[in-house]
């Protein structure tokens, strides 16, 4: 509903995320679609980031439906080894 759409955008605006767009599909459906502030990340934030968009699509009666990611490697002049390098993450939702 509209008022899920609305609560689950405010709680995303508490979290520090940048909002791009609230919207109702042709088939009635309201998406929310927005991104974190650039995070650096591993395996173990990633796990519990997913859980906390899904808890708060769960509280809000919303459906979390996937993320984006755009990947930067930050000072990688001052080594080889990439592999070690933390990612920079940006979701979209």
């Amino acid at each position: 509903s509209y008022s899920n759409a609305v609560a689950m955008k405010e709680d995303l605006l508490e979290e520090g995320y940048e909002i791009f767009k609230l919207w109702q599909t042709s088939q009635g459906r309201y998406w929310v679609s927005g991104r974190t502030p650039p995070l650096y990340i591993d395996n173990q934030l990633f796990s519990e980031w997913v859980d906390r968009m899904c808890w708060l699509g769960y509280v809000n009666d919303c459906m979390f439906d996937g993320w984006g990611m755009l990947v930067e490697n930050p000072g990688d002049d001052d080594d080889d080894d990439d592999e070690n390098d933390p990612l920079q993450f940006d979701d979209l939702l």
